[in-house]
């Protein structure tokens, strides 16, 4: 979807059609956020073990992407509070709270 059209939303059949390539390019942008944040010598002890892999704020980050694809802004109730274990169950996730939604 180009920009001219961002401003309207995406149908859930038109989403369905664009997911997997949308999948993609979320979990390549979340990457490379993950890359950005990854200490050569992360610092030791139990307050960084227990940080997620992805936070809710690198998620916020993919915002104009899916904008830019479905004319969704990524909305605060689909993001996991406390973040994810991984790259992908972060977009797994978001992409099924997007799907509800257009349901």
């Amino acid at each position: 979807m180009n920009s001219s059209t961002a401003t309207s939303q995406i149908s859930l059949e038109e989403f369905l059609i664009l997911r997997a390539q949308l999948i993609k390019k979320l979990l390549e942008r979340l990457q490379e956020e993950i890359d950005l944040m990854e200490f050569d010598d992360p610092p030791e002890g139990e307050l960084w073990d227990d940080l997620p892999i992805v936070d809710s704020k690198t998620v916020v980050k993919l915002s104009p992407l899916l904008e830019e694809d479905t004319g969704m802004k990524l909305k605060n109730k689909w993001i996991r509070r406390g973040g994810y274990d991984s790259a992908d169950e972060a977009i797994k996730d978001l992409i099924k709270k997007i799907e509800q939604e257009l349901m």
